[in-house]
């Protein structure tokens, strides 16, 4: 028989993927989450003054793709194949609660609800979680949307509801009330868009802008276009957060803030594909 030679490990795959800026006291972090199947997940805390980097193996989880900062100055990350929440107290840099969805595999996003609580879609059930940031009691709001398995992206409403894209047998898009701890069909226009962002009571997806409560686009949006020469353009999601916002056009990107007349171009990045953090 043929003899095989053990050639070794030349490589190892790790996939990041979520990342976040995060503020300790005076310093700031770029904070990123990967996949490592083999050992677990990790948080990563990269100092952008020197390169140097800080790993925090995670009690759970083969990775992460919701990773948020939450009150308390801590991180909330939700993993997967064990779909758990996990906190992260960010100045002892310690991990403080893991609490796991009975039944579901994935945590795809996180949202921050207006009762307070943290929002996370789940896979394979579809559904929707709630923990409580002070008790850690988890509820089960349930799975809306069936036969859908995936409840991939939730986003928070300026109004404090959670905007909730399920897939992918029947796609749909639905909004809970933490109020009334209901669902509701989202209006019709909003049943292609797949996650928003929260800006100065309004709720923004791609290139178009909907007023809250009774999410009616808004025409022209309330904020400056870029140049129409440069053709179509989007808000940037994981860039902009509640002062801030950010528009990419092609590889140009654009930042507004109240009280600006014209937005700032920032740069041209010709990323043929790619995600940028904040």
């Amino acid at each position: 028989m043929a003899k095989i030679e053990h050639l070794g490990r030349p490589c190892i795959s790790r996939n990041v993927l979520a990342g976040r800026l995060v503020r300790d006291g005076a310093r700031e972090w770029f904070v990123l989450t990967n996949m490592n199947e083999t050992a677990g997940m990790e948080l990563i805390f990269i100092d952008p003054r020197s390169d140097q980097g800080q790993v925090y193996r995670a009690p759970a989880g083969a990775g992460a793709w919701a990773l948020t900062p939450v009150p308390g100055n801590r991180l909330a990350v939700g993993t997967y194949y064990d779909g758990a929440f996990m906190l992260f107290d960010v100045p002892r840099r310690r991990w403080i609660k893991t609490v796991h969805f009975p039944g579901e595999s994935y945590l795809w996003t996180f949202a921050l609800g207006g009762d307070g609580r943290l929002y996370g879609g789940t896979y394979p059930g579809g559904k929707l979680g709630a923990l409580d940031l002070n008790t850690f009691a988890l509820e089960d709001l349930g799975a809306p949307s069936k036969p859908n398995l995936y409840l991939r992206y939730t986003s928070a409403l300026p109004d404090g509801r959670i905007f909730c894209q399920f897939g992918f047998e029947k796609p749909e898009t639905m909004i809970f009330d933490p109020a009334t701890k209901r669902f509701a069909r989202a209006p019709e226009p909003l049943q292609s868009v797949a996650a928003g962002t929260a800006w100065h009571g309004f709720f923004l997806a791609g290139g178009k802008a909907y007023r809250v409560p009774d999410l009616a686009e808004v025409s022209p949006p309330p904020f400056p276009a870029p140049p129409a020469e440069g053709g179509g353009w989007s808000v940037d999601g994981a860039l902009s957060d509640a002062e801030t916002l950010v528009l990419r056009q092609g590889g140009a990107i654009y930042r507004f803030r109240p009280g600006e007349k014209e937005l700032s171009k920032l740069l041209d990045l010709p990323l043929s594909s790619g995600t940028l953090y904040q």
